[in-house]
């Protein structure tokens, strides 16, 4: 089976939601799917998600988060990005 890529989407966005601290000030965020997250009937998936600041915009109070994906050793997603309003 596959996880549908707009589960590993908003799985990969928590990061930065848990570290802004509220969904509401993600204020853009997108993804380019490069690979599925094959889902083994028994054992489930196992997704690994890390984030960095990528850019900060002082003036704006906007960070940049920069995700990056993994599932069995292969990135699933690409230019995954989120900005977040402080």
């Amino acid at each position: 089976m596959l996880a549908h890529g707009m589960l590993t989407m908003g799985a990969a966005v928590q990061v930065a939601v848990n570290w802004v601290g509220d969904a509401g000030k993600v204020i853009d965020y997108g993804v380019r799917f490069t690979k599925p997250v094959f889902v083994d009937a028994n054992a489930g998936a196992l997704l690994t998600v890390v984030g960095k600041v990528g850019a900060i915009d002082l003036e704006a109070k906007t960070v940049r988060i920069d995700l990056t994906a993994v599932s069995n050793e292969l990135a699933v997603l690409g230019k995954a990005q989120a900005v977040v309003q402080l």
